[in-house]
């Protein structure tokens, strides 16, 4: 079964996002930098429209420990890898909005019921359920904001990627969750909800 994720699916109280404008700045310098004709505006409107959307509190672009990890979604921000602004446009953009698809998530399920992946909360069985309904629905809400910014011109459709979750066996998102989502779970358990965000936040973020 195939679930969809609808942005008027759950109703949000839009509050600003922080650092909002300088994420956008820096896709624009990375973009649009010898545009004129002022497609960046439309750009940066529809980008930032689309995030305010979701309710999420904060935004930003950050060096990661670990290159092959794209981006992290919190109950209370979303951080996106650095390596990304080297990557193609539409892979950035659906990449962005996978983990935008976490906030409306967050915000359906609440951030404890999420964060039970970390904590080693869930059977297995159950644990890999959880991720493939968390993840799946974030790959195809990315997929389908990409296709949104590729009909207005921003990037051709056939180069947005398809569904990455989805090439996974069960094996390898067990792997995923034994070794990267809880493998500090004996460090969380006992922690709240702002605690976790900042434990996590903290473990994948290069520290200089």
């Amino acid at each position: 079964m195939k679930i969809i994720l609808n942005e008027n699916q759950i109703e949000m109280i839009v509050e600003e996002t922080i650092n909002l404008d300088n994420f956008t700045h820096q896709m624009i310098k990375k973009f649009f930098i010898d545009n004129i004709d002022g497609d960046y505006k439309e750009f940066a409107e529809l980008l930032k429209t689309s995030i305010e959307k979701s309710g999420c509190q904060k935004i930003e672009f950050a060096d990661f420990n670990n290159d092959n990890i794209s981006g992290l979604a919190l109950h209370d921000r979303v951080v996106i890898n650095n390596r990304l602004l080297g990557t193609r446009m539409s892979y950035l953009i659906y990449a962005i909005f996978h983990e935008i698809a976490h906030q409306y998530q967050y915000r359906k399920y609440g951030a404890n019921e999420m964060y039970k992946l970390h904590k080693g909360e869930l059977t297995d069985e159950d644990a890999l359920k959880a991720l493939k309904k968390y993840e799946y629905t974030a790959d195809e809400y990315g997929i389908r904001k990409a296709r949104e910014f590729a009909k207005k011109g921003f990037f051709k459709l056939d180069s947005i990627p398809k569904s990455v979750y989805r090439t996974f066996l069960d094996s390898d998102l067990m792997n995923i969750i034994k070794n990267v989502l809880s493998k500090d779970s004996d460090k969380l358990s006992e922690l709240s909800d702002l605690e976790v965000s900042e434990f996590l936040y903290n473990s994948i973020i290069k520290h200089m």
